[in-house]
């Protein structure tokens, strides 16, 4: 996640220049940045918990009925709440360095460099 937020910000660059030109101060565009990353990690972690809770029950329940001819297999809403959160918060750690790089630049030379 994080490689691919600092290569985010990389191609962004001079997007995110222009964006500080306008009047973005620098903890705002920590802050889009770091929105973004939690975004990003949640787009994923949601539907792959429901797929995964999913699977994983019906894929469970199946070797469980099979085996003993009853099925005692459940899905445990705090183990995925708290795996949401974990994801959560790996997003907002693997936002930091990007976002302080980003907020660094200087307008005019980040605007005026070519990518």
């Amino acid at each position: 996640m994080a490689s691919a937020l600092v290569l985010s910000v990389t191609e962004r660059a001079r997007e995110l220049a222009i964006l500080r030109a306008l009047g973005l101060t620098r903890r705002q565009l920590a802050r889009m940045i770091r929105a973004e990353s939690v975004i990003t990690c949640l787009l994923g972690a949601l539907p792959g918990a429901v797929i995964g809770a999913g699977a994983g029950t019906a894929i469970a329940a199946t070797l469980t009925r099979d085996q003993t001819g009853v099925v005692t297999i459940g899905v445990s809403p705090a183990q995925i709440a708290a795996v949401l959160s974990l994801t959560y918060c790996v997003g907002l750690l693997a936002a930091i360095p990007p976002a302080r790089r980003a907020a660094r630049a200087r307008p005019p030379r980040a605007i005026g460099e070519q990518g």
